[in-house]
């Protein structure tokens, strides 16, 4: 660029398409956006996205030899091409805190207090996610069954 010459300006009458990769948005056809559930310990859905028919677009799948281990699986009426759970996804999963009788730090285990609650994605593909939920105590993490909300970006076919 000679600096002795003024820049050129060029103004595109033409709309830019800006929502490429936006949540929501659409290009050709596929379609970006959330899906979001709460579901509780057990693995039942409490709420969630739901297909047009009605049914909830997911299913939850609890694996019995590793406690606190979910799946959630998309259904195939939702033609998902892709599932991100990433940091910068926007994508969250939490775990909802529900009022509890008795004494809640009570836990089996000597000398064990529970003192915090977590839940985290451990993978996603393009058929859903895996997720693991977990109590810190004062000696561990244990893993265990807890409900969550969860929000996640999916891509599918419009």
């Amino acid at each position: 660029m000679d600096q002795n010459k003024a820049p050129v300006i060029i103004i595109i009458d033409e709309p830019v398409n800006v929502g490429f990769g936006l949540p929501g948005s659409s290009f050709g056809e596929t379609v970006v956006e959330f899906i979001s559930g709460r579901i509780d310990r057990a693995g039942n859905i409490q709420s969630g996205t739901r297909l047009p028919n009605g049914q909830y677009a997911f299913n939850v799948i609890s694996d019995p030899n590793n406690p606190g281990l979910f799946r959630v699986q998309l259904k195939p009426e939702l033609k998902p091409k892709n599932v991100s759970t990433g940091p910068y996804s926007g994508s969250s999963i939490t775990v909802l805190e529900l009022p509890q009788s008795g004494c809640c730090y009570c836990q089996p285990g000597f000398g064990e207090l529970v003192t915090g609650k977590g839940a985290a994605f451990v993978s996603d593909d393009n058929e859903g996610f895996d997720y693991v939920t977990y109590e810190e105590t004062t000696l561990r993490r244990r893993y265990t069954p807890l409900p969550v909300s969860f929000k996640v970006l999916i891509s599918r076919e419009e």
